[in-house]
């Protein structure tokens, strides 16, 4: 393509993923820059073809008479756009993948409003989750990230406005994905997003879970670029996210795979502890009954002894009534599964494993 003149209207990557893209313009002779066919993408589609002289090299002073439409044009989004055929079961008509997801979030009372966070896909919002075909809208293209891992409400907000997500890299490709840099708040449900990291203490740390009450913000993180004992575990702010200090009390600097709240009682947490068997310690299930504050392990034996440093996951989730599941992953293998049916009792001796 041409060099275009500095007068030019410079592109915007926000331009490209607009949720609303106006008319464009005149269609001669640009009124679209698609090169390709979506239904098929081998074949070209030249109805609204480049005219041939723009694509060979110009000399440097034609590049300021260059069309005005061709500087100030409308572009059209072709994309994202989902692949067909692809290995799945059960989705018409076309086996459409759009890419890997690491967390969903349920909007409590409505049920059309779900939000999802892709591998490496950014955030999505829908308002008709009902519907028999959801319409997605992006929610975070222009941010320096798009490795969602975590999303939580604040459940201090009566209207469900405010939501927290965490960056994390957690693509099968070898953990492939952008910058870690902490998280993403909002308080319209979405609309927009501001960036947190704490000043910098979580730049760089792998969020595998987050808490949300009010102005205490408490994050789960289970690698970071520099990973040290130190540099790992539980990390908290009263401020909103704008610091962040590690838990120490009662709980191990190590590996923090995940962190859920009890929905019967916010102020409970949970977190998964793994030390590696090279960060000091004990790993297993911990609680804190004080938003985070201060922790003590509730696990017992039976889930202890299934984790070991071939231990790659230890997933944790409650349930309405306030049941807890735990899973230990092993080598990407499930190991174990326990329940125990109340957050708030001391200890998992009533846990059962299923195999």
């Amino acid at each position: 393509f041409p060099t275009l003149s500095a007068a030019a209207t410079p592109l915007l990557a926000a331009d490209m993923f607009a949720d609303e893209v106006p008319p464009p313009p005149d269609p001669a002779p640009f009124s679209d820059l698609r090169t390709v066919d979506k239904g098929n993408p081998v074949a070209k589609d030249t109805t609204n073809a480049i005219p041939s002289a723009y694509l060979s090299p110009q000399p440097a002073t034609q590049s300021a008479n260059l069309s005005p439409q061709w500087a100030t044009g409308v572009w059209v989004a072709q994309g994202p756009g989902p692949s067909r055929t692809g290995q799945v079961e059960n989705i018409i008509p076309d086996k459409e993948v759009s890419g890997a997801l690491h967390t969903v979030l349920a909007h409590p009372t409505d049920p059309d409003i779900l939000y999802v966070g892709g591998t490496n896909g950014g955030l999505w919002r829908t308002r008709n989750a009902t519907a028999a075909s959801p319409h997605w809208v992006a929610l975070t293209d222009y941010h320096p990230s798009l490795s969602i891992d975590a999303l939580a409400f604040d459940r201090t907000d009566a209207n469900w406005q405010t939501l927290v997500a965490g960056i994390g890299r957690y693509s099968s490709f070898a953990r492939t994905g952008g910058a870690r840099t902490g998280l993403l708040r909002t308080t319209d449900g979405g609309d927009t997003w501001s960036e947190l990291d704490g000043g910098g203490v979580l730049s760089g740390k792998n969020i595998s879970g987050i808490a949300v009450r009010g102005s205490t913000i408490v994050v789960s993180v289970n690698t970071a670029d520099s990973f040290t004992c130190g540099n790992i575990g539980i990390y908290r702010s009263t401020d909103g996210g704008l610091s962040f200090a590690l838990v120490t009390s009662g709980i191990p600097q190590a590996v923090a795979y995940d962190l859920i709240v009890d929905p019967t009682d916010d102020q409970i947490l949970l977190t998964s502890i793994v030390t590696l068997n090279s960060c000091p310690g004990s790993s297993g299930i911990y609680r804190s009954t004080d938003t985070g504050a201060t922790w003590q392990k509730v696990s017992n034996t039976a889930v202890e002894n299934l984790i070991t440093n071939a231990t790659s996951n230890l997933e944790l989730a409650a349930g309405p009534s306030g049941a807890v599941f735990a899973a230990v992953i092993n080598q990407g293998r499930l190991a174990g599964i326990f329940r125990t049916p109340d957050a708030s009792t001391s200890s998992y001796h009533s846990c059962l494993l299923y195999t």
